[in-house]
């Protein structure tokens, strides 16, 4: 009795036929690989931006969320006080149901930043093809990076308001906004510059 299969000839046009469906189909989805990319970007920064709230109650420690322009790079380093006198920065109490969040001036004196050893903090660039627009937090600080922006995450729940454009080679845009309070980031696309 004779096995039942595929001949080499019947591999070799199946291969073909295959081929030329991708030679047809790959191209028409290459406008839609940059928008992908950018949205990608956009999720894993506000992700990026929930581990730091999070982290920093859970370990009571001061966080900051670096963000570079001039490399489209960013990190997160731990925030130490070096001695007893406060430096200032953000603080919230809680009245009641409500929470207040107070501003005062901030100082760099007596601080210490030091790049936690978890590999989720460490300096990580944006994909190839998108990059910072534009990065805006709600008062420009003293920047220990030249250029540099940051968010910074106290362990009371607070942090400072951000918004932070995304663009990527074709013009498109994607925004990302942080309130500073509720530790939840805001995803949206923007208008393109072309369109």
């Amino acid at each position: 009795m004779r096995k039942k299969g595929f001949t080499l000839i019947e591999l070799v046009m199946v291969m073909a036929i295959i081929s030329v469906i991708a030679a047809i189909v790959l191209p028409r989805l290459d406008p839609f690989v940059p928008k992908r990319r950018l949205k990608s970007a956009a999720r894993v920064l506000s992700g990026t931006i929930s581990l730091a709230y999070g982290e920093s109650i859970s370990k009571n420690k001061t966080y900051r969320l670096y963000m570079d322009p001039s490399d489209d790079s960013y990190w997160i380093t731990e925030v130490d006080k070096l001695d007893e006198e406060d430096t200032g920065g953000p603080a919230g109490i809680r009245l009641g149901t409500h929470f207040e969040l107070l501003q005062y001036e901030e100082s760099e004196k007596g601080v210490e930043q030091s790049t936690p050893s978890e590999p989720m903090f460490a300096r990580k660039k944006l994909p190839e093809g998108v990059h910072f627009a534009s990065v805006e937090v709600k008062k420009d600080l003293e920047m220990a990076v030249p250029g540099a922006r940051y968010i910074e995450f106290n362990p009371l729940g607070s942090a400072t308001p951000a918004t932070i454009r995304l663009a990527n080679e074709e013009g498109e845009r994607f925004t990302v906004r942080y309130d500073g309070v509720s530790g939840i980031p805001v995803l949206f696309p923007a208008k393109s510059e072309t369109g």
